[in-house]
């Protein structure tokens, strides 16, 4: 039942945008009582922050990073994944209708808060990892577990290759990039060359990253 609301107030949120998620359209929509509501998630908040956590259960487990390779190719494909991340228009619409609310409401916003951490730091990365194993897990949360499990060797890859400081700087602006791409392409999809706009960012990135390499070198 707590994941039946929690899909029905994702519906609701992408239709009829936040406003539209009250007790009443929770209720009709889920087929449960508000007495469910406070039952599994104690309340409205509780639910919200259940919803949030499906966004970046999303994000998280909608592909495997790249494990071998040499690093360009890894990057590549990483860089690609996360466009198609930004082209999924639902997992989107749900992140902006949801953002004006997590930068205002102290719960929310740490939870973002967390999940930019951890796509930029491998040591963020490696306790999220942590602290999502033991228990009994379903296969779903088996594979996202393994993906952050991936994300952390590939942090560690990167800096590896070219320093923590522009690893960490990459991490950081890989959300970014999903994010800002992904809300273009909500607010114009017949105009916006998705596709284009990441190569672009693609050749910024290894550009950057072998000028890293080059001047770590020369040190």
């Amino acid at each position: 039942m707590a994941d039946r609301l929690v899909e029905a107030a994702r519906r609701i949120i992408i239709r009829d945008g936040f406003a539209g998620l009250t007790f009443q359209s929770i209720e009709a929509e889920a087929g449960a009582s508000r007495s469910l509501i406070h039952y599994h998630f104690g309340g409205k908040m509780g639910l919200l922050l259940a919803v949030v956590d499906t966004i970046f259960k999303d994000l998280d487990g909608a592909y495997d990073p790249p494990t071998t390779g040499d690093m360009p190719a890894r990057l590549f494909t990483e860089l690609e994944s996360d466009r198609k991340l930004s082209a999924d228009s639902s997992t989107m619409l749900l992140f902006v209708e949801l953002l004006p609310h997590m930068l205002r409401t102290k719960e929310l916003r740490e939870r973002l808060q967390t999940y930019y951490r951890r796509g930029r730091r491998e040591d963020d990365a490696a306790q999220s990892v942590a602290s999502d194993a033991g228990g009994e897990q379903s296969a779903e949360e088996l594979r996202r577990a393994r993906h952050q499990q991936h994300h952390v060797t590939f942090m560690r890859s990167l800096a590896a290759e070219y320093g923590q400081e522009p690893a960490e700087s990459v991490g950081a602006l890989m959300p970014a990039m999903i994010d800002g791409l992904g809300l273009q392409l909500l607010i114009d999809p017949e105009e916006v060359d998705h596709a284009q706009r990441y190569r672009v960012w693609r050749d910024m990135v290894l550009t950057y990253l072998e000028a890293q390499r080059i001047r770590r070198a020369r040190e």
